[in-house]
């Protein structure tokens, strides 16, 4: 592969991936802020439809995001072994490097949010009982 031709898919995977990452971060957090005050599009809604809201949109949502980010490492760190220049195949492994650390964070504070949302969900239930 050419090494402009390899700067070049370096550079379009990261412009892309940023746009998708940031795209998806909005979509995420914004399924957090219902699961969260309860709110969607001004109606509130009960816990029960929360905590499935939870489970079933914005977990998905945030483990995909995370395998997504992941599968953009794992794509570097194969493109980096078809380059033959070492600085260029350098900036693909520092490409994979951010990109796994960004996985792993969102796995981490994916998990902090996920303990943070079932901890409000249970005090909601509890307000709705007492």
């Amino acid at each position: 592969m050419s090494n402009l031709s390899s700067i070049g898919l370096i550079l379009g995977t990261a412009i892309a991936l940023f746009a998708v990452v940031n795209y998806a971060i909005k979509m995420v957090n914004e399924r957090m802020d219902e699961v969260v005050t309860g709110v969607v599009k001004g109606i509130p809604v009960s816990a029960e439809h929360r905590s499935r809201m939870l489970h079933n949109q914005w977990l998905p949502q945030n483990a995909s995001l995370a395998a997504f980010v992941l599968a953009a490492a794992i794509a570097y760190v194969r493109l980096a072994q078809e380059i033959s220049s070492a600085a260029i195949r350098s900036t693909a492994y520092l490409f994979a490097g951010l990109s796994g650390w960004v996985a792993f964070m969102f796995l981490i504070l994916g998990g902090s949010q996920f303990l943070y949302c079932l901890s409000v969900l249970r005090e909601a239930r509890r307000d709705r009982s007492a």
